[in-house]
């Protein structure tokens, strides 16, 4: 087994070549190979030390769905980033993002985070600012969170 130099390439004698580098980690070498060849890994390899993203889903049925889109989309447009029209809505708040579709009969609601512990935290706080707009009725968020990987 030789050593890896610079930029990974095999060095026979590492003294003459002025020391010696390890070779980058598989999953940081796929990394780099995916724009090359793209069917060599799945595009979204996990990276020791990285955070991964967390995800829970929640479908609300109500009549009322592309109303309470709306309303989260404009309270939140002052101090977030949100773009909407009255059937998609996607809201990057500093501790994640929410993404609403709305049909006749349902609110569909998808919140994402990077940071460990907070799903739960970013259900709450959609959930609790939807229901303050729904006050005339009475709304369910069944969240549901993909097992982890």
């Amino acid at each position: 087994m030789g050593l890896y130099g610079e930029y990974g390439k095999l060095v026979t004698d590492p003294v003459a070549q002025g020391g010696w580098l390890p070779m980058p980690s598989a999953s940081l070498a796929l990394r780099q190979i995916m724009p090359i060849c793209p069917d060599i890994a799945p595009a979204s390899l996990p990276v020791p030390g990285e955070p991964t993203m967390q995800t829970s889903r929640a479908n609300v049925a109500t009549e009322h769905a592309s109303r309470y889109l709306q309303q989260l989309c404009k309270h939140w447009a002052h101090k977030f980033p949100v773009e909407f029209d009255p059937s998609h809505g996607v809201i990057d708040l500093s501790m994640g993002r929410t993404v609403m579709d709305a049909d006749a009969t349902t609110l569909h609601i998808v919140v994402t985070t990077e940071e460990a512990g907070s799903i739960e935290r970013l259900e709450t706080v959609v959930a609790d600012h939807i229901k303050r707009f729904a006050f005339r009725e009475e709304l369910v968020f069944d969240w549901n969170r993909p097992p982890a990987a």
